[in-house]
C-alpha cells in the first residue's frame, strides 16, 4: 500500500513535469480530491435536476390528461342536461295536449 502510494507520487511527479516535495504532491493530492468530490456533487445535482425534469413532465401530462377527461365528463354532462330538457318540454306538451283533448270530449259527449 505504501509503495503505491509513492508509486503514485514519483508517476505525479513526473507526469506534472519535475521533481516535488512531497508537501506540494499532497497539496496536489488534496485538490483533486476537492476536485472530484465537486464533480460528483455536480453529477448528482445534475441527476437530481433530470429526475425533476422527468417527475414534472409526468405529472404535467397526468394534468393534461385529466382536464381532458373532466372536459369530456362536463361535455356529456351538458349533453344530458339538454336532453332531459327537450324530454321534460315534449312531455308537458304532451299532457297539456291531452288536458285539452279531454276537455274538449267533455264539452262534445
Amino acid at each position: 500500500m505504501i509503495a503505491q502510494k509513492a508509486g503514485t507520487i514519483n508517476l505525479l511527479g513526473i507526469l506534472l513535469g519535475g521533481n516535488f516535495a512531497e508537501k506540494d504532491l499532497c497539496f496536489f493530492i488534496a485538490v483533486f480530491a476537492r476536485m472530484r468530490i465537486k464533480l460528483l456533487v455536480w453529477r448528482f445535482e445534475c441527476y437530481e435536476e433530470e429526475q425533476f425534469r422527468h417527475w414534472k413532465a409526468n405529472s404535467e401530462n397526468q394534468m393534461l390528461q385529466l382536464k381532458k377527461e373532466s372536459w369530456k365528463c362536463e361535455f356529456e354532462r351538458h349533453k344530458l342536461l339538454a336532453l332531459y330538457q327537450r324530454q321534460t318540454q315534449v312531455l308537458q306538451r304532451k299532457i297539456e295536449e291531452t288536458a285539452r283533448a279531454t276537455k274538449k270530449a267533455k264539452r262534445v259527449a
